[in-house]
């Protein structure tokens, strides 16, 4: 009896044993999206090009990797490849004083819901002015399924939508970026996240600072908000009083265009059907109602000319005499297609203030 009771334990430890042993591999979700450095690539030469490169690549043994592996090939191709672009750069060096690439990789894994993000950094300068450019690339796979999954999909398995990672955007940076966000939230298809490897959401917010600095000469300021070209919404602070709808050719399916009239300000929107958007595209300032807006160097309506020329240097009133035949009128910047401040003066006195995109 005895040894029928020692042969049934044997057995019973022998065939639960590959089950404890898959249940304790399925727990195991940093074992299911196996991640490797693929290549680095690392290149310096002082004060001039700095190159750090990490890719990974997605093990062979992951169900749907090669996926993944194929998009990586065709973002950042091989190590031969970024040799051969290292050379042919260093060959004829640029104007940069200093130009630094990097791109590294950082895996998030929470209850096997997975995200490969590439952090892309670019950093240049030239004459003294610094640009920063940053831009992620991610990847997303469920190890419970042993599938990839789109960036919807993952955020709804870790109980978040997209509007819900705006909304954590906005409360985390409200102090940098709260003024810009009534009239400007568009601007925020420029913004890239990821989960760390602790699984906290971390921000980029280079193209969104990129994005603001490029339209922040014509923005206009209302009482502490901004509004200015390519703003979206109703503009602040002034009461609608009417609009028309305008007879302008359509550039683009599905748009038209409109005019809304508030106390001395007019405005041109051109509005996005499918979006059920409006975009600013032309912006007027009249009147003693508007004494108050200002553009983004502090000039107003009732401003003197001179002080539009202490606030615009770059303007020449002689140059642009010749071109347009009167001193009543000079526009920022002279000659450039597309975005436009134009000041109309009476009196050597600013009357009007008028912000154009001349996109077409």
């Amino acid at each position: 009896m005895k040894r029928l009771a020692y042969i049934m334990i044997t057995l019973l430890m022998v065939l639960c044993l590959p089950a404890c042993n898959d249940s304790n591999s399925y727990n195991n979700k940093s074992a299911g999206f196996l991640v490797e450095t693929a290549y680095e690539f690392h290149k310096e030469i002082p004060n001039l090009y700095k190159w750090d490169l990490v890719i990974p690549k997605v093990s062979d043994e992951v169900p749907g990797g090669e996926i993944i592996n194929e998009r990586l090939y065709e973002l950042y191709g091989s190590l031969k490849d970024w040799e051969e672009r290292w050379e042919a750069t260093t060959l004829e060096p640029k104007d940069y004083s200093l130009h630094s690439m990097s791109k590294y990789y950082s895996l998030s894994n929470k209850d096997g819901i997975c995200s490969l993000d590439i952090i892309n950094r670019d950093i240049s300068s030239s004459d003294g002015t610094e640009i920063k450019r940053g831009y992620i690339h991610s990847f997303y796979y469920d190890e419970n399924t042993g599938e990839v999954i789109d960036q919807s999909e993952y955020l709804f398995k870790l109980g978040y939508t997209l509007d819900d990672i705006k909304k954590i955007f906005f409360e985390e940076h409200k102090e940098d970026y709260g003024k810009y966000m009534d009239s400007y939230e568009h601007l925020l298809e420029n913004l890239y996240f990821y989960f760390d490897e602790e699984n906290n959401l971390q921000f980029m917010t280079d193209e969104i600072d990129i994005a603001l600095a490029n339209n922040a000469e014509f923005m206009l300021n209302i009482e502490g908000k901004l509004f200015g070209l390519h703003s979206t919404g109703d503009f602040p602070s002034l009461s609608l009083q009417d609009t028309e709808v305008l007879d302008y050719d359509n550039i683009w399916d599905n748009t038209h265009w409109i005019r809304e009239y508030y106390e001395g300000v007019e405005l041109t929107y051109l509005v996005n059907e499918e979006e059920d958007m409006k975009y600013a595209y032309g912006i007027e300032i009249t009147g003693d109602s508007a004494k108050e807006i200002c553009t983004h160097r502090g000039i107003k309506i009732g401003d003197s000319l001179i002080d539009l020329l202490n606030a615009y240097p770059e303007i020449d009133p002689s140059e642009q005499a010749e071109v347009y035949a009167t001193d009543d009128f000079l526009t920022y910047p002279f000659g450039i297609f597309g975005y436009t401040i134009e000041f109309y003066f009476k009196d050597e006195i600013i009357d009007k203030i008028a912000l154009i995109d001349y996109f077409n």
